[in-house]
């Protein structure tokens, strides 16, 4: 069962000249959120892409430390990340050993100011939620980084389906394809997902299959031959695929289909691309079992509350 946060170790008292100063750095640092918000306000209106992110990175490092010295000051201990070392070989065979350090509470700070951009509701207690099941699953985490070089996270609030999602996550763009086989199924409402459970997803942050090793082993096999790692919904894709844009200006698999085996359109598996005429999201289906060269599957983990 997850941890409750009330069980979670407390860090020692701070004295209460400790105290004073961490108070003054909480000050200041919420005096740096207040100047940095109004510079973002201003370069969105300006239509300056490259200064708002820039700072909307700078505000999501001010807020995490504001959070940390708030909970230092109340005593309390929060989720911390993982590092973990993933063992691969280069095309060359050299073994090469990468040290992966994630922290959900940074992506935490991402993913909650990424929904309340797009006008979606977060429960009250989405954050609480996530840091139970880092803290319940970290040796599984670990073993995920280690096993397959896990480096990036989608965190989900439970309840948000294709059909909701579609419209939000692609506000801007032209309009989505759909194949007449994904049309059939009956498009975004006639998806099959779980959706129901807020989770955290363990992925690879990767531009397209090819670019990391454990993906671009993915092409060319079946698309239900997967196993437990295959289980990316369209959900899920559809919110990583816009966050990944407005962090790094680039769309996700611009050169390939992914597969999205979490995902059923009737009875066919979900796929998914940025569309090679650009401007728009690709979606469709295939039978299960099916294949090409071209197309693999984004591997996750995802790790769910009850």
């Amino acid at each position: 069962m997850p941890r409750s946060r009330e069980t979670t170790p407390s860090t020692p008292e701070a004295s209460k000249e400790e105290k004073l100063i961490m108070l003054e750095k909480l000050e200041s640092a919420i005096a740096d959120i207040e100047s940095t918000r109004t510079k973002y306000a201003e370069a969105v209106a300006g239509k300056d892409t490259d200064k708002q992110t820039t700072h909307r990175a700078e505000y999501r490092k001010l807020l995490t430390r504001a959070k940390k010295l708030q909970r230092t000051l109340e005593g309390k201990h929060g989720p911390e990340p993982i590092t973990a070392a993933w063992k691969h070989n280069d095309e060359s065979g050299k073994e090469i050993a990468e040290e992966i350090t994630l922290d959900v509470e940074t992506s935490l700070d991402t993913y909650t100011e990424f929904y309340t951009k797009h006008s979606i509701e977060l429960p009250p207690d989405f954050r609480e939620r996530i840091a139970e099941l880092w803290d319940a699953h970290r040796a599984e985490i670990v073993e995920a980084i280690e096993s397959r070089g896990y480096n990036d996270l989608v965190l989900v609030p439970g309840g948000l389906t294709s059909a909701k999602l579609h419209t939000p996550m692609t506000e801007g763009y032209v309009e989505t394809y759909r194949s007449p086989n994904f049309e059939s199924g009956g498009s975004f409402s006639g998806v099959k997902e779980d959706t129901t459970k807020t989770h955290l997803r363990l992925l690879h942050r990767a531009h397209n299959l090819s670019d990391h090793p454990v993906l671009k082993e993915t092409r060319g096999k079946k698309n239900d031959s997967y196993g437990a790692e295959g289980g990316m919904t369209l959900a899920d894709y559809l919110i990583y695929q816009r966050q990944y844009f407005e962090a790094t200006g680039k769309h996700l698999d611009v050169s390939s289909w992914t597969w999205l085996p979490g995902s059923k359109s009737g009875s066919q598996i979900v796929g998914a691309r940025w569309g090679p005429d650009g401007g728009r999201l690709y979606v469709g289906a295939g039978d299960p079992g099916g294949a090409d060269d071209g197309s693999g599957c984004r591997l996750s983990r995802s790790f769910s509350s009850k």
